[in-house]
């Protein structure tokens, strides 16, 4: 997914927005098990996702 945050003369070295990607991954059973964020700036975060064997989300490892 890729979406356009700002648009800015800051960025008139690219198209003049600030644009954030958003990749996801899922596990077998089709929950989230991480995201990945980056944008222009080179800024990137990930978080993780952890579910226990019923299904139930036990645990998010968010950035630092």
């Amino acid at each position: 997914m890729t979406t356009s945050l700002l648009c800015s003369a800051t960025y008139l070295s690219t198209d003049g927005s600030l644009d954030q990607m958003t990749w996801f991954s899922y596990d077998p059973a089709g929950r989230k098990k991480a995201e990945y964020i980056t944008d222009d700036t080179s800024r990137s975060v990930s978080q993780t996702f952890e579910w226990t064997k019923n299904g139930a989300l036990s645990k998010v490892t968010t950035p630092s």
